[in-house]
């Protein structure tokens, strides 16, 4: 399995990457925009995307909906501090299977373990 997370801030990124990798037998990917989410997924073989909204270059909003253009069944899950339901209602209307609240310290790590177990129950 191969996840891949979209987060613009270097330090919030690498402590993603860290936590999956203590929980999870997966090989995890990081970039930080937009484009460069749609493009390595593009090239890539991904089984699960997670991905910030507000970042330069492409919003995850905007990745999220070029990602469906070429790939319908990948989970795409956005995580944002965005705590605007619209941002959350979006995000589903426009393809993303699941939604984490950036700013839910307290969860935030229990929440990534139950978007992974949801597709990847083994892992």
């Amino acid at each position: 399995m191969t996840i891949i997370i979209a987060e613009d801030d270097d330090k919030v990124r690498e402590t993603y990457i860290r936590a999956i990798r203590h929980f999870s037998k997966t090989e995890v990917e990081g970039v930080s925009n937009g484009r460069d989410l749609v493009e390595k997924v593009k090239e890539g073989d991904y089984d699960l995307i997670f991905t910030d909204n507000d970042m330069p270059l492409m919003s995850g909003l905007f990745a999220i909906t070029q990602i469906r253009g070429f790939n319908s069944k990948v989970p795409i899950c956005m995580i944002s501090g965005d705590r605007i339901e619209e941002t959350r209602s979006e995000a589903m209307k426009i393809g993303a299977t699941d939604y984490i609240d950036k700013g839910d310290y307290n969860n935030f790590t229990a929440n990534l373990k139950n978007v992974i177990g949801k597709y990847f129950p083994t892992n």
